[in-house]
């Protein structure tokens, strides 16, 4: 499936050449608690996978992060703005579950 001028799409990973010179083959996920990302940049024999108990932007934003620290020319491609809103564990399974119960 094509997704732009640089990039492809096939089976959930994500193939793109970027404007800095690096080829980055992705894939990402998240449900309710949890965020990931993958990324694996062949040329520099580079992969970085961060995993998160939140849903939220942050391994995206680290994954940005460790690889502007290990690859001179990297940039991350769009800044996103910071999100406003907190994960609440309670609220997202009582939602689903219909009832939650703490102990702590």
């Amino acid at each position: 499936m094509n997704i732009g001028k640089n990039g492809g799409l096939g089976v959930g990973w994500a193939l793109v050449d970027r404007i800095d010179g690096y080829r980055v083959i992705s894939h990402t996920g998240s449900m309710g608690g949890v965020a990931t990302t993958l990324r694996l940049i062949p040329s520099e024999k580079l992969v970085v996978v961060v995993l998160c108990n939140a849903s939220v932007r942050l391994p995206h934003r680290i994954s940005d992060e460790i690889l502007s620290t290990m690859l001179p020319k990297w940039r991350p491609q769009s800044p996103q703005p910071p999100r406003t809103e907190k994960f609440s564990p309670a609220a997202r399974t009582s939602r689903r579950l219909g009832r939650q119960t703490d102990y702590l």
